[in-house]
C-alpha cells in the first residue's frame, strides 16, 4: 500500500477516517476559493461581459461535473469493495469498464454539446450582448469535458484504495496553473458586438 493511502481496516477507525477525510474536505474548500478567484480574474482582466458569460454557463458545467462526480462515486463503491476483498481481477475489470465508459460518454457529450451550443444559449436565456463570450466559453468547456470525466474517475480510483491526498495535490496544481495562465493572458477591453445571437 502507498504511503499516501489510509488503511481503514487497521488502527483507530476515527483517526483513520479523519486522515482520509481531511484532504477531501480541503479539496472542496480549495475548489470554492478557486472558483471565487477565477471569477475575480475574469472580471478584472477581461471585463464584466466575460464574467457574465462565465456565470451564465454555471448551470451547464455544474450539471456536467455533477454527473461525472456521481458516476465516479458510484463506480468507487465497486472499486473499494473489490480492493477491500483483495479481488484485483475484478478491480481491474471495473476500472477498465469505467474508463471506457467515461471515454465514450465524454467524446459523445463533447461533440453533441459543442454542436448544440446555440440551442443551449437560447434555453439559458443568454443576453445578446454576451452571446459571443458565452458561446466561446461554453464551447471550450464542453469540448474539454472528457478531461473532467477522466479526472473524476482517476480521483475515484485513488480514493477507493485509501489515497485521498493525491487527488487533492492534483487539484491544487491544476488550479494554480489555471490561475497563472488566466492572469498572464492579454487584457481585453470593452465588449464584443454580438453577431450571432438570434435574440
Amino acid at each position: 500500500m502507498s504511503s499516501r493511502s489510509v488503511d481503514l481496516t487497521q488502527g483507530h477507525i476515527t483517526k483513520q477516517l479523519v486522515r482520509f477525510m481531511l484532504p477531501i474536505l480541503a479539496g472542496y474548500v480549495f475548489q470554492t476559493l478557486y472558483n471565487n478567484v477565477d471569477s475575480l480574474v475574469v472580471g478584472n482582466l477581461i471585463g464584466k461581459e466575460a464574467l457574465a458569460a462565465v456565470n451564465t454557463c454555471t448551470p451547464i458545467y455544474n450539471l456536467l461535473v455533477g454527473f461525472f462526480v456521481g458516476m465516479s462515486t458510484g463506480a468507487g463503491v465497486i472499486f473499494s469493495k473489490a480492493y477491500g476483498q483483495g479481488d484485483y481481477p475484478r478491480l481491474r475489470d471495473a476500472i477498465h469498464t469505467t474508463v471506457l465508459f467515461a471515454l465514450l460518454l465524454g467524446l459523445a457529450l463533447g461533440a453533441a454539446g459543442v454542436a448544440a451550443v446555440p440551442l443551449i444559449l437560447l434555453l439559458l436565456g443568454c443576453r445578446p450582448d454576451i452571446w459571443d463570450y458565452t458561446g466561446e466559453y461554453l464551447r471550450v468547456y464542453i469540448a474539454g469535458i472528457l478531461f473532467t470525466a477522466f479526472c473524476n474517475v482517476g480521483a475515484s480510483v485513488l480514493r477507493s484504495v485509501g489515497d485521498s491526498r493525491s487527488p487533492f495535490y492534483a487539484l491544487v496544481v491544476c488550479s494554480v496553473l489555471n490561475m497563472v495562465l488566466e492572469s498572464s493572458s492579454p487584457r481585453r477591453s470593452g465588449s464584443r458586438r454580438s453577431v450571432s445571437s438570434p435574440v
